[in-house]
Formats: structure tokens, sequence, C-alpha cells
């Protein structure tokens, strides 16, 4: 089903503490573009919470081939904090996730969530 497998946090703390990263993988349909899918992300915030914010930040080089796209989601009436880098894949689009609680949890994280995205690698099925 879906939902969250892995979530990653630091030291100390817990999975639902004040900061966490976590993937989802978007299964991309015939025509798709991660901007497609950065669209379609954005009306499931809109849904979950209509005054959502997004802004739309520098993307985060991961290789030659490979960047992920990042944007920032904000919710004052849902205590919404995140950051999504898209990183476009051929079937596929990764979206990794920093959630925190606050604003100065979520400006202390973002450095760290950066080199997170930057360690990202795709799975090569098939190929040798």
């Amino acid at each position: 089903g879906a939902g969250v497998d892995t979530v990653f946090y630091p030291s100390g703390s817990s999975w639902n503490g004040p900061v966490s990263f976590y993937p989802r993988v978007w299964q991309k349909n015939p025509g798709d573009t991660v901007a497609t899918v950065i669209a379609a992300d954005l009306a499931q915030y809109q849904i979950a919470s209509p005054d959502v914010e997004m802004m739309e930040r520098p993307a985060i080089p991961i290789s030659v081939s490979a960047t992920g796209q990042l944007r920032l989601y904000r919710s004052q009436a849902h205590g919404l904090r995140e950051a999504v880098a898209y990183i476009d894949q051929s079937q596929t689009v990764v979206l990794l996730v920093l959630r925190a609680e606050d604003d100065t949890v979520f400006e202390r994280s973002l450095q760290s969530f950066e080199e997170f995205v930057r360690s990202y690698r795709p799975l090569e099925i098939g190929r040798s």
C-alpha cells in the first residue's frame, strides 16, 4: 500500500520528532514531466491545507544528469513546514521530503536536507 516506509531523523530524536526526512515515489503516467508531478503534488497540498504557500528554490545538483527541483511548502493554519526535492527519473519522480515542526528547526535543517538530496543515487535496475 501507499505510505512512508523509511524515515531519517537526527541521532537522539525519533521519527515524529521536531524534524525528519523521508522519501516518496511518484509513478509517472504517460506524458508526465517533473513539472506536472510538482503541480499535482501542490494540488494535493492545497486539498489538505487550503492556505498552503509554495516557494520555488534553486535546484540541488545531484549528478551530471540529475537535479532535485526544490519547493518549500508552508501552511500557518495547519503547521505545515516542508521542503520537497523532486528528482526526475524515467518512470518515476522521487520526492525527498524535509518535515519540521517549526520555522527555526526548518531553517536550521535546510543545509542538512540539501546534503541528503545530493547523496541520492538512483537504483539502476537491469543495468550492470
